[in-house]
């Protein structure tokens, strides 16, 4: 077998020395600052968790702009967003979900051009062993929002005790008429 050489060898140093610095930050992260904190607050589920699932026949606009969903014209647009909850206990106590805040823009404010909606399901399976999806909050923008026409932050309540052993999801659905303007940033869950 021949002898590996010198230049081999050290090729790999460098790697290594970009690696460990990064492992050893992982690893010693503080747990408030992990995605899937107990507590929930400040876990985002950014435009780029989302899939697009369904849109209005024809639509041939390229919805995705690097960071979050435009939608302009005529048409609508479904997304699916992943909102992965994880250490949830299971007495179902000490994990509530008190409030929502949708990032978004509407740019006829809550006239009829334009729309947001946000919904939280759970997904879980009954006592009937039957595979159940139900609603848990339901925000739009023409009822919830701000009223502005630029980005905005909108918080609506939604009091939820997470449960062990059920999913939950973002389902997005845009909206527009004519010349207006929707955009999808993301949701999070302020305290």
């Amino acid at each position: 077998m021949p002898a590996t050489s010198h230049r081999r060898r050290i090729a790999g140093w460098p790697l290594a020395g970009l690696l460990l610095p990064a492992l050893a930050a992982a690893a010693l992260a503080p747990k408030a600052a992990w995605a899937n904190n107990r507590s929930l607050q400040g876990t985002p589920v950014p435009a780029s968790a989302c899939v697009e699932y369904r849109r209005s026949p024809g639509l041939t606009e390229d919805t995705w702009t690097g960071g979050f969903f435009q939608l302009t014209g005529e048409g609508f647009l479904e997304l699916r967003c992943a909102w992965p909850v994880n250490n949830v206990d299971p007495s179902g106590t000490t994990n509530h979900l008190t409030k929502l805040r949708v990032h978004y823009r509407d740019s006829d404010a809550s006239g009829g051009g334009a729309g947001v909606q946000v919904v939280i399901n759970k997904v879980f399976a009954s006592a009937a062993g039957q595979a159940r999806l139900q609603t848990v909050c339901f925000w739009a923008s023409n009822g919830d929002g701000t009223g502005a026409t630029t980005t905005a932050k909108a918080t609506l309540p939604c009091t939820q005790d997470l449960a062990a052993g059920t999913f939950y999801v973002v389902d997005v659905f845009m909206a527009v008429v004519g010349v207006h303007t929707v955009q999808f940033l993301g949701v999070d869950f302020p305290p």
